[in-house]
C-alpha cells in the first residue's frame, strides 16, 4: 500500500544520507556499501544510483559505474539526470562522442536543465572545439535568457579574441 511505499522511501533516504556522511569522512567502501543498499531496495532511484556511480568513479572502479549508470538509462532512458550523469561518466573515460551524445538526450528531454549545457561547452573546449563549445551556451540562452553564467563566458570569449565585447552572435531568442 501507499504507506507502506513512503515508509520504505524514508529508509531509502536514511541510508542515502548515511552514505553521503561516511562519504565526507572519507570512508568510500561503507559509502558505496549503503547505496549499494539502496540500490537493492529501489533499484531504478536515479539520485541514489547517481551517487553510487560517483563512489564507483572516485573508487576507480570504471567498470561498475559505467554498467550501473547504463543500465540505469536503459531502464528510464527519458530520464535527463541518468542521462546527463551517464554522460559525465563517459566524458571521465574521455568518451567524448559518447558524453555529448548523452549530454544532447539530457538537454532534448529537458531543455531547461543547464548542467548538459555547461559540461558539454567544457569538455568540447577541453578537446579544442572551442566554437562547437560556444554553440552550446548559444543554444542554453536561446532556452534561458537570464542565464548569466552562460552570458559572461561569451561575453568574455568575445573580450578574450580580441574582439571586443559583444564579437559573437548575439543568439536568437525566437520560439
Amino acid at each position: 500500500d501507499e504507506n507502506a511505499s513512503l515508509l520504505t522511501r524514508n529508509y531509502a533516504a536514511a541510508h542515502t544520507r548515511l552514505a553521503m556522511r561516511y562519504h565526507s569522512r572519507h570512508d568510500l567502501p561503507r559509502a558505496i556499501a549503503e547505496m549499494e543498499r539502496v540500490q537493492r531496495m529501489f533499484p531504478d532511484y536515479t539520485s541514489a544510483l547517481v551517487f553510487l556511480g560517483q563512489y564507483y568513479l572516485e573508487g576507480g572502479d570504471t567498470t561498475r559505474a559505467v554498467g550501473l549508470l547504463r543500465t540505469l538509462v536503459q531502464r528510464r532512458p527519458r530520464d535527463p539526470i541518468a542521462r546527463f550523469y551517464y554522460g559525465v561518466t563517459l566524458a571521465f573515460l574521455r568518451d567524448v562522442q559518447g558524453a555529448l551524445r548523452e549530454y544532447d538526450a539530457a538537454i532534448a528531454l529537458d531543455p531547461a536543465y543547464s548542467r548538459p549545457y555547461y559540461f558539454a561547452y567544457s569538455l568540447l573546449v577541453r578537446s579544442g572545439q572551442i566554437e562547437r563549445g560556444l554553440g552550446y551556451l548559444q543554444q542554453l540562452l536561446r532556452v534561458n535568457p537570464q542565464e548569466q553564467d552562460a552570458q559572461a563566458v561569451l561575453q568574455m570569449m568575445g573580450q578574450g579574441a580580441g574582439r571586443g565585447p559583444g564579437a559573437l552572435p548575439a543568439p536568437s531568442i525566437q520560439p
